[in-house]
């Protein structure tokens, strides 16, 4: 029986490589995050994993599903190989979207 502060608990403590394995799957974009500080986080907790991670294209896939939806729909139509790639094209989308976010607000640029 697991013992917590001295006294016996009949729950069994979760094991940190189950933890990381769920937050691995699970894991998201923030609203405030660009896709290369979630690039960041993400690779982070792919290193942790290791080879429970999966392959290049399984983490690539993986990342590309936790991607903000907005960027999300505009990748779909395209496989990548690794996480570098999907992060580039995320990247040159929201260099995009900023830059069409910038024209609308300054309409004497047109």
């Amino acid at each position: 029986m697991p013992w917590l502060g001295g006294k016996p608990t009949s729950r069994p403590r979760v094991v940190m490589p189950e933890r990381l394995k769920r937050e691995y799957h699970f894991i998201r974009q923030t609203s405030s995050e660009t896709s290369t500080e979630f690039m960041q986080r993400f690779l982070r907790l792919a290193g942790f994993l290791g080879a429970a991670a999966g392959t290049e294209e399984e983490q690539a896939k993986n990342f590309q599903w936790g991607l903000r939806r907005s960027t999300l729909n505009h990748l779909m139509c395209m496989s990548y190989t690794d996480v570098a790639q999907v992060a580039n094209a995320a990247r040159n989308y929201e260099i995009l979207h900023e830059r069409d976010d910038v024209d609308t607000e300054r309409p004497d640029k047109r």
